[in-house]
């Protein structure tokens, strides 16, 4: 759980300079809706002016040959329908702006679940820890003693050449026919180049050819 927290501030840590979206239209959005009040509250207020409220709502004859319109309209009427259009046009700009925002930020939700998912990879890969194996010497019968066998590995860089070679702690077995080689350091990306067992009796060495410690593995189950 503290490992999540932790991937989860470096991601948002990482988004912190990065500017917050605003609406382009919002300013825009915001003068639609003074003019549309200010129209129809002009309306309201001619009512009260005699000679003003006789002229604009007094009905004018609108006729628009090429359109095939012909009309008596009144000035009030049209100023009422100039401010309800100009007041529904910041509403619809509002509702584009808001569901355009709403895609942004589920985008970024997905952006940031993809980093904080490579992130966890990452921290998982990087984990190191010690662990250990069974080594048996290839055609060796005998009962093995720990104090005459020593033991080195050498881990493999990523271009693939062997890194240094490190001493390894070599404990035997229970069964007496094998050794338990303590490895240092493995993480999930960690690839063993080579581990060569020596034998301090009669000289003789055995390697281990190269091999992924932490591989998968897959066994089969019997019915």
């Amino acid at each position: 759980m503290m490992s999540q927290f932790r991937c989860l501030a470096l991601v948002f840590q990482a988004n912190v300079d990065q500017t917050v979206r605003t609406d382009p239209n919002q300013s825009l959005n915001f003068w639609l809706v003074i003019a549309g009040i200010m129209i129809i509250f002009f309306c309201m207020l001619t009512v009260f002016v005699p000679r003003i409220k006789e002229f604009i709502t007094k009905p004018q004859e609108l006729n628009l040959s090429k359109l095939g319109i012909s009309m008596k309209v009144s000035i009030l009427t049209v100023f009422v329908l100039m401010g309800f259009v100009l007041s529904l046009s910041s509403f619809v700009l509002q509702w584009q702006g808001y569901v355009k925002r709403t895609a942004d930020y589920q985008q970024e939700i997905i952006g940031l679940n993809v980093k904080l998912k490579s992130k966890e990879d990452e921290e998982s890969r990087s984990r190191k820890f010690d662990m250990s194996i069974l080594v048996k010497p290839d055609g060796n019968n005998e009962d093995l003693k720990s104090d005459l066998w020593s033991c080195k590995y050498q881990f493999e860089t990523p271009s693939g050449e062997p890194d240094r070679e490190v001493d390894a702690t070599v404990v035997r077995n229970r069964d007496g026919k094998s050794l338990r080689v303590f490895l240092k350091d493995v993480s999930a990306d960690t690839r063993v180049f080579n581990i060569t067992l020596f034998n301090k009796t009669n000289s003789k060495t055995w390697t281990v050819p190269s091999f992924t410690p932490l591989k998968d593995a897959e066994f089969l189950a019997s019915k």
